[in-house]
């Protein structure tokens, strides 16, 4: 080409660019090795929306050259626009930087004309950067890209023409990410977030319901694998097999729901959605506790707690089951002080019969459960210390090895968490209060450890949890096991009732085979159950 021909083609390629991409955009593909690119009509609306919009959001199933489109128009804004700041962030630095080497491969197989009226040609018209390095390029004209790890201050140090955040639903901190890089793109930069998803509940699906509800700026484009005409059923069936329903639901349908690694799956929580319980009134002074029965003379009931400060990012919580059937009759969720708490947890245990309370005793929730026992609320889940069973006792105790409130720790974490989804799998149809149905969304399998994603939290499920282990095992098995119950009933400690119901110095260590046991042990609820005349022979 002559100079003018050069010029006329610059002039073309700048105003379209999808003549740009069809004509001098070259790709290695990965069976055929050097190609044109010649983009889809998928990809071509993909880039119409990256010019035309400054927030893109593109929710995509894997294998639709995505990352290479973007590439492409990187180097497009790079070569026909100055002073072009972009910055790429990526699951981890390995995939961003694999973004820099497409772009690297576009420049390098430019047209020497080209190179040269760029000033990027070296000797025989090799490609010669200014910065050439896996981390990033940059032009003479001042255009350039970086690739970052998603490191918290990814992108904070500058502003930004270009913010491009790759495979956004797998980066665990994009919330800080997000907070830390938006301000250096509110200047009038741009920004495309594009993934496949992870399951519900991270920033990249809480950006995309925004922007679906229109509450943010994001222009959504979803791209499932049927998008691409070279996708057909037997391709989708061949790709597929040996695929988990979360892998397929991940990698080619754009599922939020059943894509994650959620330890309820996301089809019981669809179901657990669909049959949500609705309550009957709000009341206290927050309006954040919500009653979804009132109490029935005749039931039986058990409030169980889990306590915050009241000015963090946790929320202290509580629950009211019904015992028979595991019905959900009551429940808070709110941000108040810890006395004002303990009051609000003795008002409703008071309402629904004077109930069982449990309190989880560890951290700050020691000070709540000891704040119960204080105010001699009369029926308290205590657990035993250096066990993981508990206890109801009625009107307070001065046992020492007796400790107000639920000890969650290490060992019955995990069994109470798989009671729990015993439960739900067992009864999918099971109709479960709104708040705790939205914690259960977003808890998922992290390092092997079911916990509450990050920036969200399981206040409601501990408690659910802990209520579900407290009826099977003090109920259905009667609580402690036979030598629990002949422990306390052994205990000489004052004449105020124990565990099992009876005045505990009639079971002082001095006489416990006179004693007249010859009565019928009562469980938690006061039911009686079978004669344990046999403990003490």
């Amino acid at each position: 080409m002559n100079k003018s021909q050069v010029i006329a083609e610059i002039k073309k390629s700048r105003k379209e660019f999808s003549y740009f991409f069809k004509r001098y955009t070259y790709i290695a593909h990965p069976t055929r090795g050097k190609i044109k690119l010649d983009a889809y009509d998928f990809q071509t609306e993909a880039v119409q929306l990256f010019n035309e919009s400054r927030f893109v959001l593109i929710l995509k199933a894997r294998q639709l050259g995505l990352s290479t489109i973007c590439a492409a128009y990187i180097a497009y804004l790079m070569l026909f626009f100055r002073d072009k700041s972009i910055v790429v962030i990526s699951k981890d630095g390995d995939a961003a930087r694999g973004l820099i080497r497409k772009i690297r491969y576009i420049f390098e197989n430019l047209p020497v004309d080209f190179k040269r009226a760029f000033g990027i040609a070296g000797n025989q018209g090799r490609l010669k950067l200014p910065t050439d390095n896996k981390h990033g390029l940059s032009l003479n004209n001042g255009s350039y890209v970086k690739a970052l790890a998603p490191t918290d201050n990814a992108g904070t140090s500058e502003s930004l023409s270009l913010l491009i955040i790759d495979e956004a639903a797998k980066i665990r901190n994009l919330n800080t990410i997000w907070a830390s890089a938006f301000p250096t793109i509110s200047t009038g930069g741009r920004c495309i977030v594009l993934s496949t998803p992870w399951g519900v509940g991270g920033k990249f699906h809480s950006l995309y319901v925004d922007a679906e509800n229109e509450i943010n700026e994001f222009n959504v484009l979803r791209l499932p694998w049927h998008v691409h005409p070279d996708h057909n059923e037997e391709w989708f069936k061949k790709e597929t097999r040996g695929m988990t329903k979360k892998e397929i639901a991940q990698e080619y349908l754009c599922s939020f729901l059943n894509s994650g690694d959620t330890v309820i799956s996301g089809e019981i929580i669809g179901a657990l959605k669909e049959n949500i319980l609705k309550y009957q009134d709000k009341d206290y002074l927050d309006s954040n506790r919500w009653i979804y029965q009132y109490p029935e003379h005749g039931k039986k009931y058990i409030l169980v707690a889990d306590v915050a400060r009241g000015d963090g990012a946790d929320y202290s919580t509580f629950l009211v089951a019904d015992v028979e059937n595991c019905d959900i009759v009551c429940d808070y969720k709110g941000k108040i002080e810890i006395p004002e708490f303990v009051k609000l947890v003795i008002d409703t245990a008071n309402m629904y019969d004077k109930c069982a309370v449990s309190i989880e005793n560890t951290g700050i929730g020691y000070a709540a459960a000891m704040r119960l026992a204080e105010l001699q609320y009369e029926n308290i889940i205590y657990s035993i210390k250096g066990s993981i069973q508990h206890v109801q006792v009625l009107y307070g105790t001065h046992r020492k090895d007796l400790i107000p409130g639920f000890n969650l720790n290490s060992k019955n974490r995990p069994l109470i968490i798989n009671k729990m989804c015993e439960f739900i799998s067992e009864f999918k149809d099971a109709r479960l209060p709104p708040r705790l149905v939205e914690e259960l969304r977003t808890f998922i399998w992290y390092n092997d450890k079911p916990q509450a994603m990050r920036g969200y939290n399981d206040d409601l499920i501990m408690p659910f949890c802990q209520m579900l282990w407290l009826r099977d095992i003090m109920i259905v098995k009667y609580g402690a096991d036979a030598e629990a119950l002949l422990d306390a009933m052994s205990v000489s400690t004052n004449t105020i009732k124990d565990v099992t119901g009876f005045k505990s110095d009639e079971f002082s260590t001095s006489n416990t085979r006179n004693a007249n046991v010859n009565k019928r042990i009562k469980n938690i609820y006061g039911d009686e159950l079978a004669n344990f005349d046999w403990l003490v022979g």
